[in-house]
């Protein structure tokens, strides 16, 4: 099967759609798959290694650049112009393969709101994964009564496109995130990592290992590790400046440490590290966050680490009960609570690092392809 995966980001990048997005590429790859990355042009992909360095993979991805502006920082305008020119672009260049019969199945992930619209539209199947809800709309019923099926990582998302926008059940199929499998194998005992951490064994310590935004929740972490003064907190994910400018907060407790940035391949050592993990999660309730699927999740629970994680759908929905601590949105003094009670290391909580683990078996890389790839083929006989 000859597959275009059509990405309209800048790549190769760190940020987390990148490496998702190559993670997929490459277990199409390992499941026979003959797969093309179609990106738009970067200065980030001239400037950088290729995908199979960049990203530790064991295979190489083939890509092709078509036109783009390379616009990321030049706001709203540049970044809609750029999304236009690779729709086109993109629909352009696969009509052409397609005439020609080099195509089989054209897939997509939806990195802005419409570059991958008119895909759904060539005379070849296509298949979306779309990572946020889509709106209720004409332009939508369309979009999903031409393409051959849609991936999404949310049960709630599928549930609102049948209710709401008739689209039949058999065309969505739900799959989370997934993790790199080799991450189940990795043994890194708690006191090697912290050596070659650096951090002291004989302290507590909870870890965050993931960028700052100020969409991530993030701002409970001061109010909550105030009161933990014993217990250390590392953000592993930028600097304190940086951490500052995304939530806002000016005041830092001292038990708050900012080691830096963190390479994909070197977060595992930081799991390793740590007695509990955190998912923090924005206080207010949005469909754009409730139905999504963190990966941060998935890699967590890998690492056999209790987990203390925002009580949202977005993450109930992944995570099955007695699989991760929840702590109250909004609330610091929950979040505390459950640190507390996890780094107590109770046999209740032993048993939910197990169930945890177990979750997480079924969510890797390789068994995520194989049900998309099974969906795909199922819905081209269809």
């Amino acid at each position: 099967m000859k597959m275009y995966f059509v990405l309209g980001g800048r790549m190769p990048s760190r940020k987390a759609y990148g490496i998702q997005a190559a993670q997929t590429c490459a277990s199409f790859i390992d499941a026979g798959i003959d797969l093309t990355l179609i990106i738009p042009r970067s200065i980030a992909l001239r400037e950088q290694a290729s995908m199979k360095e960049f990203y530790g993979l064991h295979t190489d991805i083939p890509v092709t650049v078509l036109p783009g502006l390379d616009w990321e920082g030049r706001g709203r305008l540049g970044f809609i112009l750029n999304a236009i020119i690779f729709m086109l672009s993109s629909y352009v260049y696969l009509f052409a393969q397609s005439l020609r019969g080099r195509v089989d199945v054209v897939y997509s992930i939806d990195m802005d709101t419409y570059s991958y619209i008119l895909l759904a539209f060539l005379p070849v199947p296509f298949f979306g994964e779309l990572h946020t809800p889509r709106s209720h709309t004409t332009l939508w019923r369309i979009f999903f009564a031409f393409a051959r099926g849609v991936i999404l990582l949310n049960p709630h998302i599928r549930d609102g496109y049948v209710q709401k926008l008739g689209v039949p059940s058999e065309r969505l199929h739900v799959d989370p995130c997934a993790v790199d499998a080799a991450w189940l194998e990795r043994s890194i005992s708690r006191e090697e990592a912290r050596e070659r951490l650096g951090i002291p064994h004989d302290v507590v310590v909870a870890a965050y290992v993931g960028r700052f935004y100020d969409w991530k929740g993030l701002e409970i972490l001061p109010p909550a590790f105030t009161n933990m003064p014993d217990i250390d907190c590392y953000l592993v994910g930028g600097t304190a400046e940086q951490f500052k400018a995304a939530t806002g907060v000016s005041s830092l407790p001292p038990n708050l440490k900012f080691p830096g940035e963190c390479r994909n391949e070197d977060a595992p050592l930081w799991h390793a590290a740590s007695d509990v993990l955190l998912v923090t999660w924005p206080p207010k309730q949005s469909p754009f966050y409730a139905d999504t699927s963190p990966m941060k999740l998935f890699e967590y629970m890998a690492a056999r680490r209790p987990i203390v994680a925002g009580n949202d759908r977005a993450v109930t929905g992944v995570a099955p009960d007695g699989t991760v601590l929840l702590y109250k949105l909004g609330d610091p003094n929950d979040l505390a609570s459950c640190v507390r009670k996890a780094v107590a290391d109770g046999e209740d909580i032993r048993q939910m690092v197990e169930n945890a683990f177990a979750t997480v078996r079924t969510h890797t890389l390789p068994e995520r392809a194989r049900r998309i790839l099974q969906f795909i083929s199922a819905r081209m006989l269809a």
